[in-house]
């Protein structure tokens, strides 16, 4: 059966909204609640404010009981893998093994330099993330003390405890358009893959690409879930839903830089229209093969449109 999941609202808004927004999702019956992993927002202008990840998604696991909840997501440059694998494990056990570990390479270039943070070539950072994934899994699941030697990443002699609820260690999931390298990394080493903003047939089209990769590593295509994360604008009617499209693109920044390229994109692929209207939208998805939604509910009507999808569309799909 197809999940759905919703992402937090995080940029320019309270604890207030995230508990609220969290709390009611849960009620609704959505299936997961994930928080991007960025110091400044990408969506909205750089000054709003940014609550942090991974403390952020600690609350969350706190006032919530049953949705999975998960990183939308984090990248193998802004924390040392030690300290990735400790908060990752504390979070799986605050959540009683509800966290789903989401993986990426790195790609918000203002706010890397801004913040100073070394960027690798992109090469190296996919060696990288294949290498941090290997490291988590071992420090993860291993007993005693752990040695690791990588090309990037070492372990001697280390302890890690407590470790994760979930045996033998949190889903991983890799966040990626890359066909080449990084959905044969799909392949090799995750648990799911992510991607946003494509149409029915472009998610065919690189899901495809995914099977290939499968089948050249021996893997079972149908054990990687594959989920996929859209814009959503929901209203009773197609008109108000457009409206609410229309204040929402009104208000955040243009430019051609490249977090104004994807949320154009993510703009063009949203859900739009009734209740109705987007659930046919997304049955479209699912008989695409998309196994779990993260969707956005964007702009000052997030909670609105919240509801209206958890009452009306949720147990249609």
């Amino acid at each position: 059966m197809v999940k759905v999941g919703v992402v937090i609202p995080q940029y320019g808004v309270s604890f207030r909204t995230v508990f609220k927004f969290a709390r009611i999702s849960e009620k609704l019956g959505y299936d997961s609640l994930w928080i991007e992993d960025h110091l400044t927002p990408w969506q909205l202008p750089p000054g709003k404010g940014a609550l942090e990840c991974f403390t952020t998604l600690s609350y969350i696991a706190s006032i919530t009981k049953k949705p999975l909840i998960g990183t939308l997501v984090t990248n193998v440059i802004y924390r040392h893998p030690a300290i990735l694998a400790k908060s990752a494990a504390t979070i799986d056990r605050i959540s009683g093994g509800r966290l789903v570990l989401g993986l990426g390479l790195g790609w918000y270039e203002d706010e890397i330099r801004a913040f100073n943070i070394p960027y690798p070539p992109l090469k190296q950072r996919i060696e990288m993330l294949s290498e941090l994934i290997d490291y988590l899994k071992k420090l993860w699941a291993s007993k005693g003390k752990v040695n690791f030697k990588g090309k990037y990443f070492k372990l001697e002699r280390a302890y890690f405890n407590p470790k994760p609820i979930q045996k033998p260690y949190p889903p991983i999931i890799i966040g990626t358009g890359g066909e080449k390298k990084m959905l044969k990394l799909v392949a090799e080493k995750a648990d799911g893959w992510n991607y946003g903003a494509l149409t029915p047939e472009e998610f065919k089209r690189k899901a495809l690409v995914l099977r290939k990769h499968c089948e050249s590593v021996g893997r079972d295509f149908n054990e990687i879930e594959k989920s996929l994360e859209l814009y959503v604008f929901i209203a009773e009617t197609l008109e108000k839903a457009e409206t609410m499209k229309k204040h929402y693109w009104e208000a955040i920044p243009k430019g051609n830089k490249l977090q104004h390229i994807i949320q154009d994109i993510y703009m063009k692929t949203a859900l739009t229209g009734s209740p109705g209207d987007v659930e046919a939208q997304l049955k479209e998805y699912i008989r695409a093969g998309v196994d779990h939604f993260t969707l956005v509910f964007p702009g000052k009507y997030r909670l609105e449109m919240l509801e209206i999808f958890g009452k009306k569309v949720l147990s249609n799909l």
